[in-house]
């Protein structure tokens, strides 16, 4: 794990003898072990911090200030968005067949049936939140609509500079005159 210039800077004043001022980190090795595990496995990083007792603004921090650790987490963050894709998968394709007696903590029995609305609200969540978070793998294709006049609009939109789309325009101009469309 790279060194961050405030460490760094923090090593060469006491190896100086001079005193260190300001907070000591609360980054550890072990901190930022449980932060790559924990997002790798789907975890969002709000909740890793919290159970590691700093904030997600100090995590972030770090990932600024340290590429390695940025890359490290951006990997892992690609693995979680795998992890949370498969548990969509595997709660969609695990029915609970029949129903089950148990009992809960106030001693009442409690049925659990196959809760289809519930499974189909969990798994839509994940691929909304997947959609969100890495829209290139996980999110919808644009999509081209044709109208009657025989244009196409999509639903992106794209900004070109003033010389592309002067060149462009010519060029649609250009296919025109040579098309001919029959009414």
């Amino acid at each position: 794990m790279a060194k961050t210039r405030q460490d760094q800077n923090s090593e060469s004043l006491q190896n100086q003898g001079k005193k260190v001022m300001g907070r000591p980190t609360k980054r550890t090795p072990e901190i930022v072990d449980a932060i790559i595990s924990g997002l790798s496995k789907g975890t969002p990083l709000t909740v890793i911090c919290r159970e590691h007792g700093i904030s997600d603004t100090i995590a972030r921090n770090w990932m600024k200030d340290d590429e390695e650790l940025s890359c490290d987490i951006a990997r892992a963050r690609e693995l979680g968005f795998d992890a949370i894709a498969a548990e969509a998968l595997r709660i969609a394709d695990t029915p609970i067949i029949g129903e089950e007696v148990t009992e809960s903590e106030d001693g009442f029995q409690v049925k659990k049936s196959d809760m289809l609305g519930h499974r189909k609200l969990q798994v839509e969540t994940r691929l909304k939140l997947l959609a969100k978070w890495d829209p290139k793998r996980y999110g919808d294709k644009p999509e081209i609509i044709v109208n009657n006049n025989n244009t196409a609009a999509s639903a992106t939109v794209i900004n070109l500079p003033p010389d592309q789309e002067e060149q462009l325009k010519h060029l649609i101009e250009t296919t025109r005159s040579k098309v001919r469309i029959k009414p």
